[in-house]
């Protein structure tokens, strides 16, 4: 490695990239099933 990480911050970054790649995905699942199941708040309004 160019710059070799000392103590713990390679466990860090480590954890927080896999917190990152689990987060995500469930923030973005979150969103969608807002968007896909709830209607949004004048759909009745709009119609007619």
């Amino acid at each position: 490695l160019r710059h070799p990480v000392e103590g713990d911050a390679s466990v860090r970054a480590i954890s927080l990239t896999l917190f990152g790649f689990v987060y995500i995905p469930i923030l973005f699942v979150g969103f969608i099933l807002r968007v896909a199941l709830l209607p949004p708040d004048g759909a009745t309004e709009m119609a007619g």
